[in-house]
């Protein structure tokens, strides 16, 4: 994953409300993402000159070669409630779970109780660059912190773990760890998307054992 302040060159898109055409002016890349063998995704962001929509976006690509681009394909939408939560999956995908507590891990209460999955990236070996594709985590790599009780732990296969719940002392020591688990993640190739266990969407999710998050559909129709 990295940030990116520039598009490659593409044509420009058209508002979905009024048509409107939508030049790079406008439109405002977030993250970029290789998603596919040499396909990068691009998460943008744009305002209609127009109609004033707020929209977002992905814009993929073809690497010819390192740092050059051939325009694939793209796809915008309105940004409303009803699909704020895809936006913020989408967000929090290209980023490979880091943008996950700037938007699930505001507010927490004392002693919080957490879960975290960690993304199996074999079937996507470039999501796991620089380091080769992981079914998990590896037990070994679960890092240790103070003030942290380690409830439950599940695996893909032995010595693998799909997913942790924990609880933590305080809300900056569940922060803390969460940045731990984003960190010994991508070192083995994977990602960790960490979410609130009090929150009942997460909580039932653990529960019936699903496993970590994938591609967001607006991702899925622009690939």
């Amino acid at each position: 994953m990295s940030r990116v302040d520039a598009l490659p060159k593409a044509p420009p898109a058209s508002c979905p409300q009024c048509s409107t055409s939508l030049t790079d002016r406008v439109i405002k890349p977030f993250s970029a993402m290789p998603t596919k063998l040499r396909t990068t995704a691009f998460g943008c962001i744009a305002v209609c000159p127009k109609c004033s929509a707020k929209l977002t976006g992905v814009r993929t690509f073809v690497r010819v070669f390192a740092g050059n681009y051939k325009f694939l394909r793209q796809s915008f939408q309105p940004v409303t409630e009803s699909n704020l939560a895809e936006l913020k999956a989408l967000q929090e995908y290209l980023s490979l779970g880091e943008q996950g507590v700037e938007i699930h891990l505001q507010g927490l209460g004392e002693n919080p109780e957490l879960v975290a999955w960690f993304e199996d990236t074999r079937a996507s070996a470039e999501r796991a660059l620089p380091a080769l594709p992981s079914a998990g985590l590896p037990e070994a790599s679960l890092p240790a912190h103070a003030g942290i009780t380690l409830v439950e732990s599940r695996f893909v296969e032995p010595g693998i773990l799909a997913g942790v719940r924990f609880i933590a002392d305080t809300p900056a020591s569940a922060l803390a760890y969460a940045s731990s688990l984003r960190r010994a993640a991508r070192q083995v190739g994977s990602a960790a998307y960490v979410r609130s266990y009090d929150q009942p969407e997460f909580a039932v999710r653990w529960d019936i054992g699903s496993p970590a998050f994938g591609a967001p559909a607006i991702l899925e129709t622009a690939a």
